[in-house]
């Protein structure tokens, strides 16, 4: 396998922390277009949970995403990791 040999630390690529000022304004701009449209978001779920409750339901779990984290699940054994997303 290519790459740096086990055991062997990471060095070089962004540091701990770091906030890509691109991504971080990107977020803010959004947030702001969906609190301007709070008010019509608001009045299209209630026209649609009346129209097709179901239709409604997916469209909410859909929100939901952006808000709640994913549930991940983890599995530890010996030295190994596993790791699974909840849409896996």
């Amino acid at each position: 396998m290519a790459g740096r040999p086990k055991g062997l630390p990471k060095t070089g690529g962004k540091p701990k922390g770091y906030s890509d000022e691109a991504t971080k304004g990107a977020r803010e701009l959004f947030k702001q277009i969906i609190e301007g449209e709070f008010h019509y978001i608001q009045e299209s779920m209630a026209a649609a949970r009346k129209k097709d409750p179901i239709k409604y339901l997916d469209v909410l779990s859909r929100f939901t995403s952006f808000v709640l984290p994913k549930q991940v699940e983890a599995t530890i054994t010996d030295n190994s990791i596993k790791v699974k997303t909840s849409d896996e």
